[in-house]
């Protein structure tokens, strides 16, 4: 009898809970979970939409006043074929992978930058000691990463950095 009198719920000065104060417990713990949630969802929304609009609506407005910007064709975007994807991470000491191929055609460049706030990577066909822009892969506001699409012929393209030109990349595109 004794051992049936200790498992039974009681509040901190000993007197029995019913059922109904337990359900209005549990009631109570479930709603502030909820809100606690949905609050921590508001927020990350809001902070995600804090962006100015006209820098959503047309990105490549923004990157006019970089430096390579004036040289830089816009880049053709075709959304019935396929495109092959690259990616290049962007370090202090250089940019990774130095070298890569791809086949001839549409192509996506993808950058994530680990530098700390480069504005993007710079891509540019290399014909003996001539250097023809062909695009930039620009980080989107405060996003770490950033992406084009660029039709790239058969031929050796360098990939650097716009803030430290020095950190190349090989991009060779085979026919």
């Amino acid at each position: 009898m004794k051992l049936l009198q200790s498992k039974k719920s009681t509040l901190g000065n000993g007197k029995r809970q019913s059922p109904s104060m337990k359900q209005a417990r549990l009631l109570f713990t479930a709603g502030l979970v909820a809100v606690l949630i949905s609050a921590a969802l508001a927020l990350g929304v809001r902070d995600y939409h804090r962006q100015p609009k006209e820098e959503m609506a047309n990105p490549v407005a923004r990157t006019a006043s970089l430096p390579f910007a004036a040289a830089t064709p816009a880049p053709r975007r075709m959304a019935s074929s396929t495109a092959l994807a690259v990616q290049f991470a962007i370090y202090d000491v250089g940019i990774y992978p130095r070298a890569v191929q791809v086949k001839a055609g549409l192509v996506a460049i993808s950058i994530e930058d680990y530098s700390g706030g480069t504005a993007g990577l710079m891509v540019v066909r290399v014909d003996g000691q001539t250097f023809t822009p062909m695009g930039a892969a620009v980080r989107e506001g405060s996003q770490w990463r950033g992406k084009t699409v660029l039709e790239l012929t058969a031929g050796t393209y360098e990939v650097y950095s716009v803030e430290q030109p020095n950190n190349r990349a090989k991009l060779v595109v085979n026919p």
